[in-house]
C-alpha cells in the first residue's frame, strides 16, 4: 500500500513540473470547499478567508475511530507553498482485544500546504496532541501527551 501512495506522489510531482509555473497561494481558498484523503481517512474543508479555514475529519485504522474539527490560519503563502498552523478537537472510540471505549483528543499543529495545481495540493502538519480515554468495562482512564503527524492530498472545487 505504502508503495502506491508514493507512486501517486511521484506522479503528482511529475504532472505539476509538465504544467509549469502555477498561480496558486493561500488566497485562492478563499470560499472554496476541498475534499481531502488522508493517512488514513478523509476530511472536508472550507477556506472561510484568505487566512482561515475550517475541516471536518474521520480517522479510522486498527478498531481506532477519530473525528472532529479543525482550524487553520495560514500565516503566509510563498508561491506554491502555504504555511499553517491550528486546533483539532477530536472524539475518540477504539476496541481492542480486552477494552473498549471512548475519549476525546485535542492536537496543536504547524505545517504546509504545497500546491501541485490551482486545484489539487499536498499537505503535511506535525503537532503535539493530548489524548484522554476510559474504558467502558473497567470504567479506567488514561491520558497523555503524544505527537501526531499528518499528510495527505486536497482537491478544491
Amino acid at each position: 500500500m505504502a508503495n502506491k501512495f508514493c507512486l501517486v506522489f511521484v506522479f503528482l510531482f511529475i504532472l505539476d513540473a509538465a504544467i509549469g509555473p502555477n498561480p496558486a497561494r493561500g488566497e485562492d481558498i478563499t470560499h472554496r470547499f476541498c475534499i481531502g484523503m488522508n493517512w488514513p481517512g478523509a476530511s472536508v474543508k472550507y477556506g472561510l478567508s484568505s487566512k482561515f479555514a475550517v475541516e471536518g475529519r474521520y480517522q479510522t485504522a486498527d478498531n481506532v475511530n477519530v473525528i472532529g474539527p479543525r482550524l487553520y490560519y495560514t500565516f503566509k503563502g510563498y508561491d506554491k507553498l502555504n504555511i499553517f498552523t491550528g486546533l483539532e478537537a477530536d472524539y475518540v472510540s477504539f476496541t481492542g482485544d480486552v477494552s473498549k471505549g471512548t475519549g476525546m483528543a485535542g492536537e496543536l499543529f504547524i505545517g504546509g500546504e504545497y500546491f501541485i495545481s490551482r486545484n489539487l495540493s499536498f499537505v503535511l502538519d506535525i503537532g503535539p496532541a493530548f489524548i484522554s480515554l476510559s474504558d467502558k468495562d473497567t470504567s479506567e482512564s488514561v491520558a497523555g501527551w503524544d505527537s501526531v503527524v499528518n499528510m495527505g492530498l486536497n482537491y478544491y472545487f
